[in-house]
């Protein structure tokens, strides 16, 4: 997580030289289907978990994986 400052608040982003897996286990911990991809601070564009699936099937199990946990209903804490 990163802050690009002021009242944005934190972002998850990955860097374009980044790993795939990296950017798949950051998709499935802060679950979001889709990353800023960006090089010293430039906005590159973005990728997404239909991204990283059609990448192939080296990471299939991750992407499966990182969908289910993303998919599950958050529960609300103040019940």
């Amino acid at each position: 997580m990163r802050e690009l400052g002021g009242e944005t608040g934190n972002w998850c982003i990955v860097r374009k030289d980044a790993d795939l897996k990296d950017a798949l286990e950051l998709m499935k911990k802060e679950r979001v289907r889709r990353l800023p991809v960006i090089d010293h601070d430039r906005l590159l564009g973005m990728v997404s978990l239909g991204d990283l699936a059609v990448y192939g099937n080296t990471y299939d199990t991750e992407i499966s994986e990182a969908l289910t946990e993303i998919s599950i209903p958050s529960r609300p804490t103040n019940l």
